[in-house]
């Protein structure tokens, strides 16, 4: 498709239902080679990323068989330690495969990740928590190499919550022996949803303090079935959409304190949120408020990836 053609000037009504995460699908998809056998996964989102994903999981040497939003990945043989360059450039969330790899098979080697264009976002911090485990890390020609003989628990204080350097060493070290904290880590559901996966797959992994992660390992890993929660990103987006547009719309399959700190701001802004059983419905007359002085910043504030869409919302807000 070449182009969008939109006529404007309605108002939104009816239900929607949001679709799976991909910022936790790719992750969990990742961490499915760590088992040694068959991992079945639900509510996965058809996107370009999380095809790449699977790509690289064939490339490897799993299996895939797929049902609708169902995969079925089978990861008993992994016959290669090496993420094919084509791939690594597709997408950022490709560097998670190093700590995965390295913890299944003892080494990995991987190119720098491409995916989308935000400017720079270095990985030096995904290296060094890694380097915390014990494993050696070599970087020639935009080629990351790692090997792990003896991996060991250690602990790890990142510099920033990062969600991805937070999941890299979740996958190290899963695998290592004894215990990992994990220090100012990230508090993204998509951080939870992958603790939450692995300990369904028999992990050890207590995430229930505010900043800080536990693990226990080694861990013995078994099939397993899980489900990916939904997109709050895309939630958030609906939610806009109807603010702008005026109307009323429930968003079925979708955690309501997923998307507080955006629903906090359109009640200020004059709409109508409430919680369901299994979602949120919200309601506006389009009479907007102005809101101002909203920064973004790590889970629970406000998510980066809303910025755009809020900012299309305030252009119809009046002081």
């Amino acid at each position: 498709m070449s182009k969008f053609m939109v006529k404007g000037g309605y108002s939104l009504f009816g239900e929607i239902n949001i679709n799976g995460a991909k910022n936790a699908a790719l992750p969990i998809l990742c961490a499915s080679i760590l088992n040694k056998g068959t991992t079945t996964l639900n509510n996965i989102p058809k996107l370009s990323d999380t095809k790449t994903a699977v790509d690289i999981l064939k490339a490897l040497g799993c299996k895939i068989t797929e049902f609708d939003k169902t995969l079925v990945i089978d990861s008993t043989s992994i016959t290669s330690c090496k993420v094919p360059t084509e791939l690594m450039s597709k997408m950022r969330c490709s560097i998670i495969f190093l700590g995965a790899l390295t913890a299944r098979l003892g080494e990995a080697e991987i190119a720098y990740p491409g995916g989308c264009c935000l400017g720079s976002r270095p990985i030096d911090l995904h290296l060094k928590a890694l380097k915390k485990l014990g494993v050696e890390i070599s970087e020639k020609n935009g080629i990351i190499k790692s090997k792990s003989v003896n991996p060991i628990g250690g602990k790890i204080t990142l510099s920033f919550p990062s969600v991805g350097a937070t999941q890299n060493s979740i996958l190290a070290a899963v695998c290592a022996n004894g215990l990992t904290n994990i220090k100012n880590a990230a508090k993204e559901p998509e951080v939870t949803d992958l603790c939450c996966f692995l300990n369904k797959m028999g992990a050890d992994i207590d995430y229930s303090d505010k900043d800080e992660i536990k693990i226990t390992g080694p861990c013995q890993f078994h099939d397993c079935e899980y489900s990916i929660i939904s997109d709050r990103i895309e939630a958030g987006t609906y939610m806009c959409a109807v603010a702008s547009t005026g109307g009323d719309v429930a968003l079925n399959n979708i955690n309501p304190n997923y998307i507080q700190s955006l629903s906090d701001i359109l009640k200020q802004m004059g709409c109508d949120i409430t919680a369901l059983k299994n979602g949120i419905r919200i309601k506006s007359s389009k009479n907007l408020k102005a809101v101002s002085n909203i920064e973004t910043g790590p889970y629970p504030l406000f998510p980066t990836d809303m910025q755009a869409q809020l900012m299309a919302v305030m252009a119809s807000a009046y002081r």
